[in-house]
């Protein structure tokens, strides 16, 4: 373990060195005036394989931050913190290990990459920032092959992981440009119930993944964020949450899900989620009746819609529970409950035409239940499209009367076309019509009066599956 004697104000450049150590002690600090605005203990351009900071004692100081500027630092701890006045930031570094103690007043990630994984436990407060002011394209190239003659794609292409748990405040941030952005990182962050937890902000971020567990009892914001895959585990908040303007990396070719598991949702608000552009969406013994769903892109019709499903593990989506045509209709009808009690009735009727459509697929409906749900389903899309019955109108309206005038040999005989036919058609479509609108009684066949009541019957089908879907927007004052 090599120490390394800090002094105040005083610079620490182009160290190299094994497992080394940085021990704060007052003696460090006696008779040193602090300077309001300036780094206590700054560093530049060290690779250290291993780094423990160790403070024992209290120290009579206003304020220790320390800062590690374009460092690589695989393996970090901080550990036996005892006085309650110290910062540390990292800087366009290469960082990896564990920082956990509730005593550190923060902790500042800019520009960082990961060699593997950062923990941060019990932190008071974390921020992670990306800004493109001091970015330097070239940054990593002679970083790391100042040092170790590394593979610089293969760093730089690395996974970026942060794991944050019960911090008070979270603060993750990033102004490139979506077009431009360097950073995608993974963070996952989680708190510990009765955590004294005040806020969490993320925004204007691109994350390969983001996971969130726990029950915070601040405000949580997660805005203008593009995000993978994004998880929601076991996730029972006390204050407020809101996700607001959230996409998948539209540029990536990773595969995006949402997996949103052994949560409860009441009050939490989704505000213009693309819940349509994710392949996949699992909601696992979850309930969401009562959040809040504002301006979200939910699919269009059942085939898409499949997406939302009901499995124990969103990363295996083929090994399906036994009941899980049913898990999905229960889906469905808690979105139908969610959007409608915002009077959101379109998103309602869309909701409730879908969970028909997975009813029919359980298997212990009764064949007629699922005959009436099939038919429903074909003829308006259950009371959604106006398009449907009108179109089957027509087209059964023309068939059967061709058909009719065939029974009574009007049609398809040697005879001149008699234009009045066409006027007659009218007539026919009328469901009060006499059965002897056009001919005589005695010019009836068996044919005759079938396709007559036939037609009859039909239209009135199709009449009243129009009525229905017209008056979808009137259904709730």
């Amino acid at each position: 373990m090599e120490p390394i004697q800090v002094t105040p104000y005083l610079a620490q450049r182009d160290l190299t060195g094994g497992h080394v150590t940085i021990r704060l002690t007052s003696a460090n600090f006696e008779s040193v005036a602090f300077r309001d605005g300036t780094v206590v203990l700054p560093f530049y351009n060290c690779f250290f394989e291993r780094l423990t900071i160790v403070n024992e004692e209290e120290i009579e100081f206003k304020q220790i931050s320390i800062a590690f500027f374009s460092c690589i630092l695989p393996n970090i701890e901080i550990e036996n913190i005892t006085t309650k006045n110290i910062t540390v930031g990292f800087y366009g570094s290469l960082v990896s290990g564990k920082i956990e103690h509730k005593n550190l007043i923060a902790l500042d990630f800019n520009n960082c990459l990961t060699l593997s994984s950062m923990f941060v436990i019990n932190v008071p407060k974390v921020q992670i920032s990306y800004t493109r002011e001091n970015f330097e394209t070239n940054h990593w190239s002679i970083l790391l092959t100042g040092f170790l003659q590394m593979n610089v794609h293969e760093i730089v292409n690395k996974p970026i992981r942060y794991h944050v748990y019960n911090p008070k405040v979270f603060h993750l941030s990033s102004n490139f440009d979506y077009q431009e952005e360097q950073f995608k990182p993974e963070v996952t962050i989680a708190y510990e119930p009765g955590t004294d937890h005040i806020e969490t902000k993320i925004k204007g971020t691109s994350l390969e993944a983001f996971s969130i567990s726990g029950s915070p009892n601040g405000n949580v914001s997660v805005e203008n964020t593009r995000i993978n895959s994004w998880y929601i585990y076991n996730f029972s908040p006390d204050g407020n949450v809101s996700f607001y303007s959230i996409e998948p990396i539209i540029l990536s070719d990773k595969e995006n899900k949402i997996g949103i598991h052994n949560s409860k949702l009441d009050g939490v608000e989704f505000d213009n989620v693309s819940f349509d552009s994710y392949p996949i969406i699992s909601f696992y013994r979850t309930k969401f009746s009562k959040a809040i769903f504002t301006s979200c892109d939910f699919p269009e019709d059942y085939k898409t819609f499949s997406k939302f499903v009901e499995i124990e593990n969103v990363h295996y989506p083929d090994r399906k529970p036994k009941n899980y045509d049913k898990a999905q209709y229960e889906i469905f009808l808690q979105l139908k409950k969610a959007v409608e009690e915002r009077g959101n009735y379109y998103e309602s009727q869309k909701f409730q035409a879908m969970a028909h459509d997975a009813l029919r697929q359980i298997k212990s409906i009764s064949w007629s239940d699922r005959l009436i749900l099939k038919i429903n389903s074909w003829s308006n899309n259950h009371a959604l499209s106006v398009k449907r019955p009108f179109v089957g109108f027509i087209i059964f309206s023309i068939i059967l009367y061709i058909l009719y005038l065939g029974s009574i040999g009007r049609i398809f005989n040697s005879e001149d076309f008699d234009p009045t036919l066409i006027g007659y058609y009218f007539s026919f479509i009328d469901i009060t019509h006499r059965i002897d609108f056009l001919v005589g009684k005695e010019e009836f066949t068996v044919w005759t009066l079938l396709i007559d009541y036939l037609g009859k019957l039909v239209f009135g089908f199709f009449i009243y599956q129009f009525i229905t879907s017209f008056r979808k927007y009137g259904k709730r004052a």
